[in-house]
């Protein structure tokens, strides 16, 4: 009977319990758990496997790649002196690998030889912030280059850094690849004022890291705001003609330019000087044209590729050379065929002459054919 008593006080017990459960669960308090974060540890590292100098080597590379600092790398059965690779290594890691030229000091090793192994840990100075190691961006190929600059351009990031495995780039080069990729920036050609393009390479080696500043003319806010006030004149002068034939969606653009756009020959003249190499006043973009109503043979060219966007006609602007002289003009595929606009020849011929096909501009239009190429 006692027994029961009590197995009867714990039932109720249970209940009491259970209702003050629903009860809690029914109320409308939010609980919140956090996950467990664990710390940071890509900065060091213990590395197994080493037995020779290419897997010393590559073990050292993927280290700098991860930004590590303090790394114990574990040799067994090494082929070789490690001394004298260890030696070896550190003038390879600061004289000829490109990150290792472009980010790192100084490189420390401290050997201990235990029974079946040697611990060699490692200690690895940077001289750049751990951020822009770790933003370094891979890099494959000229056009891949010029697509980054491109984005460089558009959202105003003023520094970035580039690894090229196998491009074979010049400082000229890739200042040409730049110049491109200002060229086909539309809107956004605004506001550049100048960029500077270093290398870090071992000589005659086809892998660098690239280091590229960029500055703006103006403030970001500012340059952003005449970039809004261009697309919406551009917006506003193609309105009425969306939806008519490609041909005469051309026709419209380059007749708007030649009748609303004063042709500023001095600005081209002194443009074409230093070949570009200079700030990309309002006068050498879209928004001289479209805003101002003024632009040189550059800006000129830009406001009808950025109409012509607006329009649906997919077109290239093309930077070379007509009689010598630094040049701009369109290439565009319509009529069943590549053509190139000559935008800026239309204020003193007529449309027909400023429309050509690539067989026939080749005797006077002279461009980069490792920079642009058209099937």
């Amino acid at each position: 009977m006692k027994k029961n008593g009590i197995v009867l006080v714990l039932l109720i017990v249970c209940l009491l319990m259970f209702s003050s459960c629903k009860l809690l669960r029914s109320d409308h308090t939010t609980y919140f758990s956090r996950e467990h974060e664990e710390p940071d540890n890509t900065r060091n590292a213990v590395v197994s496997g080493i037995n020779s100098y290419d897997t010393l080597c590559k073990a050292m590379e993927d280290v700098i790649a991860k930004v590590q600092t303090e790394v114990s790398l574990v040799v067994v059965n090494y082929d070789g002196n490690l001394h004298n690779d260890l030696d070896k290594l550190s003038e390879y890691i600061t004289g000829q690998y490109p990150l290792g030229i472009y980010g790192v000091s100084s490189v420390n090793f401290t050997t201990s030889f235990i029974t079946t192994y040697c611990m060699v840990e490692t200690k690895i100075t940077y001289s750049k912030p751990y951020e822009d190691m770790r933003g370094i961006v891979q890099v494959i190929s000229d056009d891949e280059m010029c697509s980054l600059f491109g984005s460089m351009i558009r959202s105003r990031d003023l520094h970035r850094a580039y690894y090229l495995n196998g491009c074979d780039l010049t400082s000229d080069d890739l200042h040409r690849v730049f110049y491109k990729a200002w060229c086909e920036s539309g809107y956004y050609a605004y506001g550049v004022k100048d960029v500077s393009i270093t290398l870090y390479q071992q000589e005659n080696s086809q892998s660098c890291v690239i280091d590229v500043n960029m500055s703006l003319i103006d403030s970001i806010l500012d340059t952003e705001d005449t970039v809004k006030k261009t697309v919406d004149a551009s917006q506003m002068v193609v309105h009425d003609c969306a939806y008519v034939e490609t041909e005469d969606k051309v026709r419209y653009v380059l007749e708007w330019i030649k009748n609303s756009v004063y042709y500023d020959a001095y600005a081209t003249e002194e443009f074409n000087d230093v070949q570009g190499d200079m700030p990309k006043m309002i006068n050498y973009t879209a928004s001289g044209a479209l805003l101002n109503g003024s632009a040189s043979q550059s800006g000129i060219t830009i406001a009808a590729s950025v109409m012509l966007e607006e329009l649906g006609v997919k077109n290239q602007v093309i930077c070379g050379l007509v009689d010598g002289q630094q040049y701009f003009w369109l290439a565009l595929y319509y009529g069943g065929q590549m053509r190139f606009v000559d935008v800026s020849a239309f204020y003193g011929s007529q449309y027909d002459e400023c429309i050509i096909d690539i067989a026939s501009a080749k005797g006077r239009y002279k461009w980069d054919e490792s920079l642009y190429s058209f099937n």
